[in-house]
């Protein structure tokens, strides 16, 4: 099974699959590909744990750790994670990575605690959609919700292009 949902006309798309089939990369070059089109996907009720969100996400690409850790704790508790401090004041509005020397290629995140009731609200932005959009090339919206609480972060190193110009 691979289903995929767009999220809206332009950003994000949620995908079914089972977990088996993700971890052994079954369609990891059809993910990579919508990662790129896309530019957030939700994989709903994974439930990975940290060694599986790492095996999975080494299926798209190269893991690289924040600091010590491939999986991240993300939390405005202390205790919990190192950077809480940075969490809180990022909590509304952020750009993962904006202060890494060298972007990466994609974040993955994966919910631990849901709001009861509640489906999430991490929004994504698409800044190739939203320049579209400043030029009348696109009418739709830049911006989706791929309906996730982000609780452990796991990082993909970006691709290099060895192509100059």
């Amino acid at each position: 099974m691979f289903e995929i949902e767009h999220a809206s006309p332009r950003v994000g798309s949620v995908i079914r699959t089972i977990k088996k089939d993700m971890l052994a990369g079954t369609s990891a070059e059809e993910i990579k590909q919508l990662l790129v089109e896309r530019s957030a996907l939700s994989f709903p009720g994974m439930e990975f744990t940290d060694a599986e969100q790492v095996a999975f996400a080494s299926t798209i690409g190269e893991v690289f750790p924040v600091g010590d850790d491939e999986v991240q704790p993300i939390s405005k508790d202390p205790t919990v994670s190192r950077v809480a401090d940075y969490t809180r004041g990022a909590f509304f509005w952020h750009i993962d990575g904006a202060n890494d020397e060298v972007p990466a290629k994609a974040t993955m995140l994966s919910a631990r605690v849901l709001a009861e009731g509640a489906d999430g609200d991490t929004m994504v932005a698409n800044t190739f959609a939203a320049y579209d959009m400043s030029i009348g090339t696109s009418g739709t919206s830049a911006t989706s919700c791929c309906g996730t609480t982000p609780a452990r972060c796991t990082r993909l190193r970006p691709t290099r292009s060895t192509a100059s110009g």
